[in-house]
């Protein structure tokens, strides 16, 4: 770690950051693969509200289903018998590629401050460290022409102003230019 940087877990706890979760249970998207193919891709949905010195910011997230941990009654009751931690690893897995299996046998964890800050924190620099929109689609590889890339680029532009607004200028500085990202 550099001299000047500290971890976002110390940048939480030394600016009084805490967050709340709401699950909002599992969402479908058509997502483009690398062929460009819409498929549907589905993920763990969360409301986010992080509070602090009186201020709060909501913001959403998502986590993949891979990040889901087996419950052990759900899939013991599927067996007809209890399976050990190394057992249910391994059926999770095996079974890692099916949609349908994580949903019914797994349940969503509820992620950290940490994740939701580094998050912020890296759609945030990518608006501040682009000098306008053709310099962000240099960036990040997007056409210029690209409506899609358009709407990123905005939405990173609000999400910045949103996160320095909630912060304070200088601990925005802080999250995006000295704190160590995960």
């Amino acid at each position: 770690m550099e001299e000047n940087t500290i971890t976002i877990e110390q940048f939480i706890n030394e600016n009084g950051i805490t967050a709340e979760f709401k699950n909002l249970g599992p969402q479908t998207e058509m997502v483009k693969n690398d062929k460009g193919k819409k498929e549907p891709h589905t993920m763990d949905a969360w409301q986010v509200t992080l509070t602090r010195a009186g201020q709060t910011m909501n913001t959403s997230f998502k986590t993949g289903l891979g990040l889901r941990a087996v419950n052990r009654q759900k899939l013991g009751r599927a067996l007809g018998s209890y399976p050990n931690k190394q057992e249910m690893e391994q059926a999770k897995y095996k079974h890692i590629g099916s949609t349908k299996w994580l949903l019914d046998y797994c349940d969503p964890v509820t992620p950290k401050a940490q994740d939701i800050l580094d998050s912020l924190a890296s759609d945030a620099s990518a608006y501040d460290n682009a000098r306008n929109f053709e310099d962000f689609c240099s960036d990040f590889g997007y056409d210029e022409d690209s409506r899609t890339a358009e709407g990123i680029y905005k939405a990173c532009g609000e999400l910045a102003k949103e996160l320095k607004y909630f912060l304070g200028a200088d601990l925005y500085e802080t999250l995006l230019y000295k704190a160590e990202r995960l």
